[in-house]
C-alpha cells in the first residue's frame, strides 16, 4: 500500500465502511473481491451527502471510491446516482466501474479523474489576478451545454450544477459529476437541492426544478468563470454591465446566451440546451482550446 494505507485502510474499518467483500459488476458477470485487493490510499473530498476516497483496485486500477452513509435520503441518492451512470454513455460523465454496498454505507467505484475542479480554477485564477482565457471558457460552456442537452435529453435534472461539481481534467477534457441530487423531470422534487448562489429563483419560490433551471445555473456557473466573481442577481444592469465588458469584442453571443441562461424568470431562458449549443457552436471551437486549458492547468500545479 502507499505510505500511511495501512493505518488509513484500519481507520476505515473501525468506522465500518469497508466490508470484507465487494462487488464489481462488469458487462459479463460480477467480480467479487476481497478487499486485500482494494487499497485505500487517502480520502479526496467529503461533501453533504458522500465522501470520496482514492484507492487501487487489483492493485493497478487508480479508482474514486464514493461512499455514501446508508439512510432513506442517502439510499435515495446512491440509487438515483447508480441508475443514471449506469444508463449514460458521454464523455464528460465519469465511468463508473462498479458498486458495493454493505450495512453501513453505499459505494460507487468511478474512473479516477485528474485535474481541477473548477471552483478551484477560479480562485487560483482570482488569487494571481488573472482572467480565464474566453477560449479557453467557450470550449468548457459547448462541453457542458453537450453533456447538458444529453442528460435533459434522457429527461434527467441535475440540480447541483456548480463549480465544484465541473472537473477539468490535466488532458484538457470538462466533465459533469455528482448525480446524486438529479431527478427524473417526470417526478419534480418539491425543494430546492444545490448551492444556493446557483439555485434559480423560482426554486427558492418553492417552484419545482426543470430543464431551465438548470440552465439558470449553468449560467450562473459560466458568469462566475468570466468574471471570477459570483452572479448574485441583485442588480442585473451593473452585473450584466460587467459581463458586456468583458464580451464585447468577438463574443457577443457568449454573453447572449449567459444572459439568457440568467433571466429571472423561467419563462424567459432558452427552452433548451441543444439549442443553445447550436448558437456557440456557430463560431468554431479550434482544437487549440482544449490544448490550451491543458497549458493552463499543467502551469498551475496540483489542484490542493
Amino acid at each position: 500500500m502507499g505510505l500511511g494505507a495501512d493505518s488509513f485502510k484500519k481507520g476505515l474499518a473501525k468506522k465500518n465502511w469497508l466490508k470484507k467483500q465487494m462487488v464489481i459488476p462488469t458487462l459479463k458477470s460480477t467480480v467479487v473481491i476481497s478487499d486485500r485487493d482494494i487499497q485505500f490510499l487517502a480520502p479526496i473530498n467529503a461533501g453533504g451527502q458522500a465522501t470520496v476516497f482514492l484507492a487501487k483496485i487489483f492493485n493497478q486500477t487508480m479508482a474514486a471510491i464514493k461512499l455514501y452513509r446508508r439512510s432513506d435520503d442517502m439510499t435515495d441518492c446512491y440509487q438515483r446516482e447508480l441508475a443514471i451512470l449506469q444508463g449514460t454513455s458521454h464523455r464528460s460523465i465519469p465511468k463508473l466501474l462498479g458498486s458495493f454496498a454493505n450495512e453501513t454505507h453505499l459505494g460507487l467505484v468511478l474512473e479516477l479523474l485528474k485535474g481541477w475542479p473548477l471552483a478551484k480554477l477560479i480562485g487560483h485564477m482570482r488569487a494571481r489576478k488573472e482572467l480565464i482565457s474566453l477560449e479557453i471558457i467557450r470550449y468548457v460552456a459547448v462541453e457542458l451545454l453537450s453533456v447538458l442537452s444529453y442528460i435533459l435529453g434522457k429527461n434527467i435534472i441535475h440540480q447541483d450544477i456548480a463549480p465544484d461539481n465541473i472537473v477539468l481534467t490535466n488532458d484538457g477534457n470538462v466533465y459533469l459529476l455528482d448525480f446524486g441530487a438529479a431527478i427524473d423531470h417526470a417526478q419534480p422534487r418539491s425543494r430546492p437541492f444545490g448551492k444556493r448562489r446557483y439555485l434559480a429563483p423560482e426554486l427558492l419560490e418553492g417552484e419545482p426544478a426543470s430543464t431551465v433551471s438548470d440552465l439558470y445555473s449553468l449560467g450562473a456557473v459560466l458568469f462566475e468563470a468570466v468574471l471570477l466573481r459570483p452572479f448574485l442577481g441583485q442588480s442585473y444592469r451593473k452585473e450584466f454591465g460587467l459581463l458586456q465588458q468583458r464580451l464585447a469584442q468577438n463574443h457577443e453571443d457568449l454573453q447572449m446566451v449567459i444572459r439568457a441562461c440568467l433571466a429571472p424568470s423561467p419563462d424567459l431562458r432558452p427552452k433548451s440546451a441543444t439549442r443553445i449549443l447550436s448558437i456557440l457552436r456557430k463560431v468554431e471551437i479550434t482544437s487549440t482550446a482544449k490544448d490550451k486549458l491543458a497549458q493552463l492547468l499543467t502551469s498551475a500545479g496540483p489542484a490542493n
